[in-house]
């Protein structure tokens, strides 16, 4: 592997030595000037949602939970309906049910396929806990009262948001 590039230029390339939970090459940074490696994805499929996020400004993900969530994977659809939603649709969802004005401390994640979202905080000690919550009773909230309805309404779906990748729902 190049070592050192004269115009100091990162790369991309795959970690041949080390493999993630699923069994692919992890994803690393090499910074053009020293050569020192940063892991940036477990898959090739979380590199490219992790520079989707990036281009949509939304980051390396809205919290570190989202951040690894995205590291691993685009989003996905699980055989029992619920959608995990990656960056490519991250922001478009929230907007459309106006997840920033309504609930400003919450994003949606996911939906259930039932017409219900998969709600997390945005902020605090719990950022992985996930709370399922009819999308058309969140719609009836106030400014800046959605989060309100979304714990006292919601269903407390998981305590681990990573475990819905799984197929976990009770983590």
């Amino acid at each position: 592997m190049l070592r050192e590039r004269p115009d100091g230029a990162e790369t991309f390339s795959f970690a041949l030595d080390r493999t993630s939970a699923s069994g692919e090459h992890l994803v690393v940074r090499v910074d053009g000037i020293d050569g020192s490696e940063e892991v940036v994805a477990e898959t090739f499929a979380g590199f490219v949602s992790v520079q989707v996020a990036l281009l949509r400004g939304l980051g390396d993900g809205p919290n570190p939970v989202v951040a690894e969530l995205w590291r691993s994977t685009p989003g996905m659809l699980r055989p029992d309906g619920i959608t995990v939603h990656g960056p490519h649709r991250f922001s478009e969802v929230n907007a459309a049910h106006d997840v920033p004005h309504l609930a400003p401390h919450w994003m949606l994640v996911g939906e259930d396929g039932e017409e219900a979202g998969l709600f997390v905080r945005r902020h605090g000690r719990d950022r992985t806990s996930v709370h399922r919550l009819d999308l058309a009773a969140f719609a009836r909230s106030r400014p800046g009262e959605g989060g309100s309805r979304i714990e006292a309404e919601g269903e407390l779906l998981t305590t681990d948001l990573l475990g819905l990748l799984g197929g976990d729902s009770t983590a």
